[in-house]
């Protein structure tokens, strides 16, 4: 089971899933890859008083010290679900490939938990089809990669502004169907044996062609979350130590973010630092506390008036 804690709720998940894939040589370029996947998820939801820290706070910590018991009874919601694939692939070169694929992706309902008593929402369900080529070049020192896609949504998850009350919150609906299609592209050059450099981008078209009834959606509206244009860059130099290594690695990633209901998004820039070891591997990730008030004074090593904050995980 695994627990997710968002704002004064608690959801459980319990889950198994089953897959199998087999790939049949057709002659010495040509293969044919076939599999499926059959997942079962069933979540349970309890709605607390709110706890005196920030809500956000809980988020980022993964804890949650409610006020009092569950204000409604449990509810729980079971979900089952089958998705193949077929691919097929053509050998260009011993180093390159392309590729086409059929595929399905799954993602579960669930309950919607802000305002009044938990409320429902339905899974989604994407038929996706993918024409692509995967390269290494030059001794496998240049890795280059590019995808073209197309898929059809049914019954899209999508966040709405809900009246509750006196006051309005998010909550999450189902709309009828929509559609994505989009190319990217990465590359990866491994320039010497400790130093490594990765570019990566895309464009994305992802709109409504059924709104379902869902407030405040036109078939104009863009998905949220999905945005047009995106680049990633990155570049790591790593040293042996011993039995440890240490990684130095800086990540830099521009996209523009169309949130839900036509608010205009913002560049989104995210940096990392990484150590490895024979301990194991940390990570330290940075975030700016005005995005989560009430984590300034609260959170392990985040100072009353800090303006950012860092948060290890082994």
């Amino acid at each position: 089971p695994r627990d997710s804690i968002k704002g004064n709720s608690r959801t459980t998940f319990h889950g198994w899933a089953a897959f199998s894939e087999w790939t049949a040589r057709l002659n010495d370029l040509v293969s044919l890859t076939a599999g499926g996947r059959y997942t079962f998820e069933s979540n349970t939801t309890l709605v607390f008083p709110p706890p005196a820290v920030s809500l956000k706070c809980c988020e980022l910590l993964h804890t949650l010290d409610p006020a009092g018991p569950a204000l409604y009874p449990p509810r729980v919601a079971t979900f089952r679900q089958f998705t193949p694939r077929l691919s097929l692939q053509y050998e260009v070169t011993p180093n390159s490939m392309a590729y086409a694929t059929y595929s399905k992706g799954f993602n579960a309902g669930g309950f919607n938990t802000a305002g009044n008593a938990p409320f429902p929402f339905e899974p989604e369900i994407l038929t996706n089809y993918e024409l692509g080529v995967k390269s290494d070049l030059f001794d496998r020192h240049l890795r280059l990669n590019a995808t073209a896609f197309y898929g059809v949504y049914d019954k899209v998850q999508v966040v709405v502004l809900l009246p509750v009350g006196q006051t309005v919150v998010q909550a999450t609906e189902n709309a009828g169907a929509g559609k994505i299609k989009g190319i990217e592209f990465q590359s990866t050059w491994l320039a010497t044996d400790r130093l490594l450099f990765d570019l990566a981008g895309g464009w994305l078209d992802a709109r409504y062609t059924d709104t379902g009834g869902a407030p405040g959606l036109t078939l104009n509206t863009r998905f949220p979350f999905a945005p047009e244009y995106n680049t990633n860059a990155g570049m790591q130099y790593q040293w042996s130590l011993d039995r440890d290594r240490i990684t130095l690695r800086g990540d830099y990633s521009t996209s523009f973010v169309a949130p839900q209901l036509d608010s205009i998004g913002d560049p989104s820039q995210q940096y990392r630092a990484a150590y490895g070891g024979a301990g194991g591997d940390q990570t330290l990730t940075t975030f700016p506390t005005a995005l989560y008030p009430g984590t300034a004074g609260v959170l392990p090593g985040c100072a009353a008036n800090a303006v950012t904050c860092q948060i290890g995980t082994a």
